[in-house]
């Protein structure tokens, strides 16, 4: 059996869902052709633990200088190990619904925005792009926050949402419906407080809203002063 026709059989083993058989051939053939960048780039998908993940797509990648995908891996997995909270942008790549090349694009177009005096949020630049859905993104929004609030990193509320949330006067779930309500709104140009919103859908009474708000700037208040 020549090495390409193992090469093959092991990568009909891994889309069978042999992983066993897929890995001992990937093996056989990385064995008969060390220098085969492709059979490394499949094997950094047969091992589990991140450094041999690492060690088979940087070996692709010295192999193969032009591969995408094996940069595309080491990108991912580099995201990966990054300390939670994980912000949005990595979140996204992590979830699969955004390429590290759309988060760089995305990220300078920001930066450019915003040194020209117009402040713009990283979700919007992906709603106005079409790399997201209202309703991608509100639920992505959620699951940062809470991450943030109850992770080894955890920080005190800062954004209405949290309060609400945190305090138990609206769920998640209320949350992200708002969220996504106010990210359609956005698309159209019309900027709602999610305050407002939610007073509308009827999640939240108006006193309430104000007392929470009223609380918010108070924290902020200390927190500039501390």
């Amino acid at each position: 059996m020549t090495h390409q026709q193992l090469f093959c059989e092991a990568q009909q083993a891994a889309r069978r869902g042999d992983r066993a058989v897929a890995y001992r051939l990937m093996c056989q053939t990385l064995i008969n052709d060390p220098t085969n960048a492709s059979a490394w780039l499949a094997m950094s998908q047969l091992v589990d633990d991140l450094p041999r993940q690492r060690e088979c797509l940087e070996r692709a990648l010295a192999l193969d200088p032009n591969s995408q995908p094996a940069r595309d891996a080491l990108e991912q997995l580099r995201l990966r190990q990054q300390p939670l909270p994980r912000k949005l942008g990595i979140r996204l790549i992590m979830q699969g619904l955004l390429t590290p090349d759309q988060l760089e694009e995305a990220l300078w177009e920001q930066h450019q925005r915003r040194r020209r005096g117009e402040p713009v949020q990283l979700g919007d630049i992906l709603l106005q792009r079409g790399w997201l859905k209202p309703r991608t993104l509100a639920r992505a929004l959620v699951a940062q926050q809470q991450e943030t609030l109850t992770s080894p990193y955890q920080r005190p509320p800062r954004l209405i949402g949290e309060y609400l949330v945190q305090e138990g006067l609206i769920t998640a779930w209320q949350l992200q419906g708002a969220l996504e309500t106010q990210a359609r709104l956005r698309l159209k140009g019309r900027q709602v407080p999610l305050g407002l919103i939610l007073v509308r859908r009827r999640a939240l009474s108006l006193d309430m809203l104000k007392q929470v708000l009223m609380r918010q700037e108070i924290d902020l208040i200390n927190m500039s002063a501390g």
